[in-house]
């Protein structure tokens, strides 16, 4: 129930210390969820002249792509982590 209680920062924050050998994945997932915020926080006419601009939302894409694959990443690490036969990563997809 705590970990409900933290923001998403807070609790990919917290990985490093239950799980060693992630701190540079989740430094590299934080750093795009930083971006993606900062974006997604815009005003609504910014934040549409950035898509409208084609360097701009190839950026926002790139980033958005690059979280994806790093966030992936990060729960197959959390999942390979675990002793035996863990099934974590397979619970959160089904």
């Amino acid at each position: 129930i705590e970990q409900t209680r933290l923001t998403p920062r807070e609790r990919l924050e917290a990985i490093p210390a239950r799980v060693p050998g992630v701190e540079k994945a989740v430094q590299e997932v934080l750093t795009r969820y930083a971006f993606s915020l900062e974006k997604t926080g815009l005003p609504t006419n910014e934040l549409q002249r950035h898509f409208s601009d084609k360097e701009s939302r190839a950026d926002m894409f790139r980033v958005a792509n690059e979280y994806g694959d790093l966030m992936f990443s990060l729960l197959q690490a959390l999942d390979n982590s675990h002793k035996g036969n863990s099934k974590f990563l397979r619970y959160l997809v089904i």
